[in-house]
């Protein structure tokens, strides 16, 4: 069982990265023509959002919390239908750089359930279930 569960670790730290990238793509496609791409800031939110619970889930609480943080400001930018002022622009892709610089130092072991002990011992059953 831990093995099974250090793989699915080891398989976040991929597929974190590849959406990290996809929301980096995302955030410059809402910036290129057309102007303002509401459909590209949301799928940016959206990543962001799964981001924040995927890697909560998986023991990465520091990559959630910087998730968590871009998946607020993205979802006040979407509400706001995309515009934005230069500062709001500044801090999105400041949240966005911390993200992928932490995204960047991870590995399997920073998860908190990498190292868990799993004694495969089924937890007890409840006593109203006991004949």
């Amino acid at each position: 069982m831990q093995e099974q569960l250090r793989a699915l670790i080891e398989r976040h730290c991929v597929t974190l990265r590849e959406h990290v990238d996809a929301v980096g793509r995302n955030l410059r496609r809402s910036f290129g023509p057309p102007e303002g791409d509401l459909d590209a800031l949301a799928e940016a939110e959206s990543l962001a959002h799964q981001l924040k619970g995927s890697s909560g889930s998986i023991g990465f609480s520091q990559v959630s919390a910087a998730a968590t943080t871009l998946d607020d400001h993205l979802k006040t930018l979407c509400a706001l239908g995309g515009r934005m002022n230069e500062a709001q622009r500044a801090r999105l892709f400041e949240l966005y750089d911390e993200l992928r610089t932490i995204a960047e130092a991870i590995s399997p072991e920073k998860s908190t359930l990498y190292h868990a002990t799993l004694n495969g011992t089924p937890p007890p059953r409840n006593s109203a279930q006991r004949s």
